[in-house]
């Protein structure tokens, strides 16, 4: 199966979730935009199970991640209606956290010192 890889701010980290029959199953949902100031935005769901919940432990709103995964999809049949309904959804395999802060300057800035400027002479003589 094809892995696909998304960079995008995280706008939304979700509980870790339990649900199934014995509630053992663990799911947890972090949403990535990958332009907030687009006029459309385009949002992500990325959906992390079981081991990888905790991927996102450190994520928080604002920051940007990459997240690697790929689709997973299953069908199902509706008890009431008989219908063969199906889901998809994008498991996260494996996230970065990158350093917003990556292109500037770290270095303590230092404090600039004004060469002192000759006086300047002052008349009381006015142009007009």
């Amino acid at each position: 199966m094809k892995k696909y890889k998304m960079t995008g701010t995280c706008t939304f980290v979700g509980q870790v979730e339990n649900v199934g029959k014995n509630g053992n199953f663990r799911k947890r949902i972090v949403v990535l935009c990958d332009d907030p100031n687009a006029e459309y935005p385009n949002y992500l769901a990325w959906e992390l199970v079981q081991d990888k919940v905790t991927l996102v432990d450190e994520a928080s709103k604002g920051k940007e991640l990459t997240i690697e995964g790929y689709p997973a999809s299953r069908a199902y049949q509706n008890k009431q209606t008989g219908a063969t309904l199906y889901f998809t959804s994008i498991r996260a395999t494996a996230v970065e956290f990158n350093s917003c802060n990556s292109n500037q300057d770290t270095a303590t800035p230092t404090a600039q010192v004004a060469e002192p400027q000759p006086e300047m002479e002052v008349s009381d003589d006015l142009p007009f």
